[in-house]
């Protein structure tokens, strides 16, 4: 390993975010593009209780806001002998989102650029000063760059969804209209172009170290969706809900990442041992992918996952407190100072004791397993998650079909093309699981993606959804 690599990733704290739609919403805020023209509104939400000063609804939930809604939907040619009212909640039942047993708003399914903008994280969270994932998730792109990122300004994750959002509305006249009628309701005001804004001096030390990370699987498979063979090849809906997957995968395992980083550094200045070479690829799993053979209470994830993210989140803190925030040392200059100083060791093994469980530590666990688990619902299934809860003591990797779907079609160079099992393994360490391979062939058969057999090898053809 590079020892003069950072000690620091440069990221923002997270929180939980209750509907991953929302998170596609915070990147299209946070590219600085659009703001409320009215300056006593600050935040959105799609529907739901307005329970927080200063948060508005913004789907068309009252008899004027419906007519004028209407009105726009039937300039663009939606014609029906239906009352305003049947009309624009037929198209409002089209574009909601999927709602959590437990929540008190409801997501709008960000298809469009003005669907997105139809709800914020300060909304959804009825929060002043929310997280800001945009900037995480952005931050989290950038890092799983090449070393030979072509030069010019760099393009956000925001403008990638936008552009891609735009093509779509190209040959499809009913988003159109309806991303028409929704944002002569929000009141937006354009503030020019894209002021997605990193700090690259603390990027630059990572450039082309992370590539077979979390980071590097984010940045890869958002690229390849936001790309016009895939915009064009997927429906609105679908589009919509791998893009959330993506974001949902890159939050929970980027975050992972960086805690089992620190539970490394941790152990080197304690043991005094150069911190392992796997701890900046994913040659070790994050995630535990055993055979769905064994019991519940052997493939649970759990226990692994407070682990790492205790031992993470506070020797972090301890770092931080002892360096400073936003410091540039090293990590070798780290480790030797550390192991010089008995308070500060003492600090890190307190840290990774696992007797300390903070406020920070329940943030980012929560963080991670919500954006990993299959999400309750009250109206329809969570096809698009990872793992399963069996109960409130156990969750195990069981994939939905969809989140198969996505894996193994990007895991392909084009739409309508083929791959094998051996890319799809690839794809999959980069994100950092290693599933036993006769479990994922199981697991392709069941999404109708492959054919395996009992000999089954990394050449099994697996084919794209669409």
């Amino acid at each position: 390993m590079n020892q003069e690599a950072p000690l620091f990733f440069p990221l923002n704290r997270p929180q939980y975010v209750p509907a991953a739609e929302v998170l596609v919403s915070a990147l299209v805020w946070g590219s600085g593009r659009w703001a409320y023209g009215d300056d006593n509104v600050h935040a959105s939400r799609f529907l739901g209780e307005s329970d927080k000063e200063g948060v508005v609804i913004s789907a068309p939930n009252t008899s004027e806001k419906q007519i004028a809604f209407a009105k726009v939907l039937r300039s663009y040619g939606m014609q029906t002998e239906a009352s305003d009212e049947v009309l624009v909640r037929a198209v409002v039942s089209g574009i909601t989102g999927v709602r959590s047993a437990k929540a008190k708003t409801v997501p709008v399914s960000p298809m469009t650029t003005h669907l997105a903008l139809a709800q914020s994280l300060r909304g959804v969270l009825g929060a002043k000063n929310p997280p800001d994932m945009a900037g995480v998730l952005e931050t989290m792109f950038a890092l799983g760059e090449s070393e030979s990122r072509p030069g010019g300004p760099r393009i956000s994750m925001a403008s990638r969804w936008v552009l891609a959002a735009d093509l779509r509305m190209v040959d499809d006249p009913v988003l159109r209209a309806t991303d028409t009628a929704m944002a002569s309701g929000l009141g937006l005001k354009s503030t020019g172009t894209d002021r997605v804004s990193l700090d690259e001096s603390s990027l630059a030390p990572w450039r082309g170290q992370l590539r077979e990370t979390p980071y590097g699987w984010l940045h890869d498979q958002w690229v390849k969706l936001t790309s016009p063979e895939w915009v064009e090849a997927l429906p609105p809906r679908v589009w919509t809900d791998w893009c959330t997957t993506v974001l949902r995968m890159g939050i929970a395992f980027g975050f992972l990442f960086e805690s089992r980083w620190f539970e490394a550094v941790g152990r080197s200045i304690l043991s005094g041992d150069d911190v392992p070479l796997s701890m900046l690829d994913s040659s070790a799993p994050l995630l535990q992918w055993p055979g769905a053979r064994l019991p519940v209470s052997s493939r649970n994830n759990k226990p692994q996952m407070r682990r790492m993210v205790g031992g993470g989140v506070l020797t972090r803190a301890a770092l931080q407190d002892y360096f400073g925030s936003g410091s540039d040392v090293t990590l070798q200059d780290a480790l030797q100072q550390a192991r010089r100083d008995p308070e500060l060791k003492q600090a890190v093994r307190d840290a990774l004791s696992g007797r300390s469980w903070p406020g920070s530590c329940k943030n980012m666990y929560e963080t991670i397993l919500y954006s990993l688990q299959q999400r309750d619902s009250s109206t329809e299934v969570d096809y698009y998650g990872l793992l399963r809860k069996h109960g409130n003591r156990y969750s195990v990797i069981q994939p939905g079909t969809e989140w198969i779907a996505v894996i193994a079609s990007l895991a392909c160079d084009e739409p309508s093309g083929e791959t094998n099992l051996g890319q799809v393994l690839a794809t999959l360490g980069q994100l950092g699981l290693r599933p036993e391979l006769l479990e994922l062939v199981k697991a392709l058969e069941a999404a109708g993606l492959a054919q395996g057999s009992a000999d089954a090898d990394r050449g099994v053809r697996v084919r794209s959804a669409y």
